[in-house]
């Protein structure tokens, strides 16, 4: 018995030495108290990936140490781009760690990090590996994402981050709205990915939890998109019928449901200087003054507040003309924006056309396709772009300022609101209906993001021109087809507007995006960012692609290319929606 409890005694002694490197145990407590955690410098171990949002992110633990002063720099892969920034207290705090934005996929990672730790400088080099990309498979893919490729390097934007939002169109969902109408097919797996100057993802959305083909839940349809960074450095997003805000690291903000009564939000989300938010939506059971209930695509814009209260509805329907078909009848009906069907016939564009996602007249079909918002706090307008149908800026109570569009369709109060084309003396032009021949000045057909830049002076007017049914017409050969960035000046006193410069047009039919694209003023860099994202689309036995370029202007106004990526898409079926700017320093807050 004696010996036994020797034993015994041996044994406990020899598991406790075991394990006192990893916990210890005092004689009262009922706790149990952890040493510092083993790691490769003096902080804590590394998380991956902290909210299983981010594949490209992780945290430094503390380790229960108070730091200050916090930067980090990814060291870059051969010939790479390199990646720094500082952290402030309130992202420590946030992630209680050293949040790390930037990591390569399928690599072994360096990580640089200064911080002062009781009033002492310390920098350590940590190592982390990080997984491949995951995203959704698919037909006709050559590569597990798309590839980007510098074309033009300047030293200017070496330090430039874009998001890139793409879009693969091989699915679309088995259920719809019992109502007639609505955008529930406008579904698609998407991709969400910030990519540096050397063309390398460093940073990816993973977007596989957000939405599930298969799914009868609604919420798991519809597609990401809109993607834009806030000045707190979260971002910004939607689907279908939910709009989200994550921060970079991929910590859920918040994920909520549109408003009763509103569906099929897509295009557009943009946040106000006072924190509302704009979205793009349709209406639900919309009452048409024929008496039918449908529900309507693309035609309204609902303000929301921080709690989730909607504040404003513009109802496109009762603000233009929704029977207005000049420019319908003109598309190439196999790209109507993101319903990309390359075998889609000729639709009669009349009040017995289909109901839903297809070109039509009247609500309950797309005859708006508004695709941007500008929310204007100078004067508490907004400005849409209306992909069938042009550009308004519309104000608060409803009333349309102005319209930039080619005459031809608009009736009545309407068509005294269509700006009048001038020349740079401010001179009116000789136009016809639908175009401005002989001139220096073209109107912009099936454009997006049509933005105000106040920097730039008032009613400095940016579009990405798709050139889709420039004219309203087709032309004799699809290679004449081009589209543009282009810049526009508008008097709304005079109610003219003149053309200030315009790129893209010289480089034709290569340069020609069918749907989708974008232009950005950057003060910072005095640039603007413009994304052509879908060249070649309809050019079925050529692969799609694209350019994200930044362009300056000379000292005589005129533009020219100052930095460009080649866009280089997995698959056939895979295309761009919109790219961002996004800024390194804002990236946790100020």
């Amino acid at each position: 018995m004696k010996i036994s409890k020797i034993v015994s005694s041996l044994v406990l002694a020899s598991m406790v030495v075991s394990v006192s490197p990893t916990f210890s145990m005092a004689k009262g407590d009922y706790g149990l108290y952890f040493d510092a955690e083993k790691s490769q410098g003096k902080l804590g171990a590394i998380i991956t990936n902290p909210y299983e949002m981010a594949p490209q992110t992780a945290i430094i633990g503390l380790n229960g140490k108070a730091i200050a002063d916090v930067s980090v720099s990814i060291e870059p892969k051969n010939g790479g781009a390199a990646l720094s920034y500082k952290v402030p207290q309130q992202a420590i705090r946030t992630h209680d760690g050293i949040p790390v934005f930037g990591l390569y996929a399928d690599y072994n990672n360096k990580i640089n990090v200064t911080y002062k730790y009781q009033g002492k400088e310390i920098k350590e080099t940590y190592k982390l590996y990080i997984n491949p990309i995951v995203t959704f498979p698919g037909e006709y893919r050559t590569n597990n994402t798309t590839t980007y490729t510098p074309v033009k390097s300047s030293k200017e934007f070496k330090d430039r981050l874009y998001f890139v939002n793409n879009i693969y169109y091989d699915f679309h969902p088995d259920i719809n709205w019992r109502r007639p109408g609505g955008a529930m097919p406008f579904s698609y797996p998407s991709t969400a990915e910030i990519i540096d100057q050397n063309g390398d993802i460093r940073w990816h959305l993973d977007t596989t939890k957000l939405f599930q083909k298969d799914s009868w839940n609604v919420d798991k349809l519809g597609f990401s998109m809109s993607y834009r960074q806030l000045k707190n450095g979260d971002i910004l997003f939607m689907q279908g019928q939910r709009y989200m805000r994550y921060d970079i690291m991929g910590r859920k903000v918040y994920d909520r449901r549109l408003p009763r009564g509103f569906s099929d939000g897509a295009h557009e989300i943009v946040e106000a200087s006072n924190g509302d938010i704009f979205i793009r939506v349709g209406k639900q059971n919309y009452l048409r003054p024929d008496g039918k209930i449908v529900h309507t695509l693309k035609d309204h814009i609902i303000e929301i507040d921080q709690t989730g209260q909607v504040v404003d509805v513009w109802d496109l329907n009762k603000i233009l003309d929704n029977g207005r078909d000049v420019l319908l009848k003109a598309l190439d009906q196999r790209a109507v924006c993101m319903s990309v069907d390359e075998n889609a016939k000729h639709t009669e564009i009349d009040d017995s056309a289909p109901w839903g996602d297809v070109p039509g007249v009247g609500a309950g079909r797309n005859w708006a396709h508004t695709n941007s918002v500008y929310y204007n706090d100078s004067d508490d307008s907004i400005v849409v772009s209306l992909r069938h149908q042009g550009m308004a800026k519309i104000t608060r109570d409803k009333k349309v300022k102005w319209i930039l569009s080619s005459f031809n369709g608009w009736k009545g109060e309407l068509a005294k609101k269509v700006l009048i084309p001038v020349d740079k003396n401010g001179k009116k032009l000789e136009c016809g209906p639908n175009s401005c021949e002989n001139t220096d000045f073209d109107w912009s057909f099936t454009q997006h993001t049509a933005y105000l830049n106040p920097e730039l002076g008032k009613g400095y007017l940016t579009v990405f021109d798709n050139g889709e049914g420039r004219g309203n017409e087709q032309p004799a050969m699809v290679e004449d087809k081009y589209s543009r960035a282009v810049a526009y000046k508008i008097d709304e006193n005079n109610m003219t507007v003149k053309q200030l410069w315009e790129y893209g047009k010289d480089r034709g039919f290569d340069w020609f995006s069918i749907v989708t694209g974008n232009v950005n003023y950057d003060k910072e860099k005095d640039s603007f960012h413009v994304a052509s994202l879908n060249t070649y689309l309809m050019k079925f036995n050529k692969a799609n692609g694209g350019f994200i370029d930044e362009i300056k202007l000379d000292k005589n106004g005129k533009p020219y290319l100052a930095n460009e990526i080649k866009v280089n898409y997995s698959s056939a079926k895979e295309f761009g929606y919109r790219t961002g700017i996004v800024k390194p320093d804002l990236l946790f807050g100020k």
